[in-house]
């Protein structure tokens, strides 16, 4: 494994470029900010659960708050890069304070690396099992944008195409939606960890402005009526109709119930119990 370091200066902010070469000689690139102050903060979302609107979020929160955000989902995802394949080195910075993780979507790498202390300070915004699957297979299926170039187009090209060949309930019963709910079962571990704040996407969507002043109080910050007006205006996005293809399809909680059959639901209750009990979703009997 090969490892370069440089700097670069970019808007009058001095950032720091790390790149990394793999084993197989593909080249990755992050861009890591100088430091804030304090104690890192990391927000962990699993696919379909609200972690764009989070990261978004925490983008303008971060910058109050002065831990500037860093997401390296992100960044890999725009070079084609399945960030679960991704050297140890560019893990590093997990271990560093001052600054805000996001983006973090699955337990790996998070709980494969000693970069990540399950002590640091940690949000984490979960969804009903059910109303994932729905929205994974809508996402799959019609809406998600692709990634910029890289391995991960040919990937992306072959879930979207397996996604539209089946209706829902195959897709769910055919354990398509499988990886990112055992994500979440997985995250459930984190329960009774030190510093850890959870979030249900059901208690928060159309409580935004009470989230958005528990988040703060997460990184320690008031939110300024200002920022808070903005944040409301960007991210209290309440669709009037559901739209399949656009990213926010709808955001109402319970939605499978109008696309899953009762043996779908069935499916997910029984394999992903866990979720259930450790979130509090109730079940529904056939």
């Amino acid at each position: 494994m090969k490892l370069m370091e440089v700097t670069s200066t970019q808007s009058m902010e001095e950032k720091r470029i790390q790149r990394v070469t793999d084993a197989a000689g593909v080249s990755i690139e992050i861009q890591i900010p100088a430091p804030g102050s304090g104690e890192s903060v990391f927000a962990i979302s699993p696919h379909k659960c609200g972690s764009t609107m989070l990261a978004g979020i925490l983008q303008h929160i971060a910058r109050h708050a002065d831990k500037p955000f860093l997401s390296l989902t992100g960044q890999l995802f725009q070079q084609g890069y399945p960030i679960m394949k991704a050297p140890a080195e560019v893990f590093d910075i997990w271990r560093k304070p001052g600054y805000t993780f996001a983006g973090i979507r699955s337990p790996n790498p998070l709980f494969e690396t000693d970069a990540f202390r399950r002590d640091a300070r940690k949000i984490l915004l979960v969804r009903d099992p059910r109303d994932v699957a729905t929205s994974l297979y809508f996402s799959q299926a019609k809406s998600h944008g692709a990634p910029g170039r890289g391995a991960l187009t040919a990937s992306f090209e072959k879930t979207r195409a397996n996604a539209q060949s089946v209706d829902i309930n195959r897709y769910v019963l055919d354990g398509k939606a499988n990886p990112v709910l055992n994500s979440l079962q997985r995250l459930s571990g984190l329960l009774g960890s030190q510093k850890l704040h959870v979030f249900r996407y059901e208690d928060i969507i159309f409580n935004k402005q009470e989230w958005i002043e528990e988040i703060g109080h997460v990184f320690r910050v008031s939110i300024p009526d200002a920022l808070m007006s903005d944040l409301l205006d960007r991210y209290d996005v309440l669709p009037s109709s559901e739209d399949p293809s656009r990213h926010v399809r709808q955001v109402k909680p319970g939605n499978f119930e109008k696309h899953l059959s009762p043996e779908a639901i069935q499916y997910i209750q029984n394999r992903f119990s866990k979720v259930f009990e450790a979130f509090r979703y109730p079940l529904l009997t056939p």
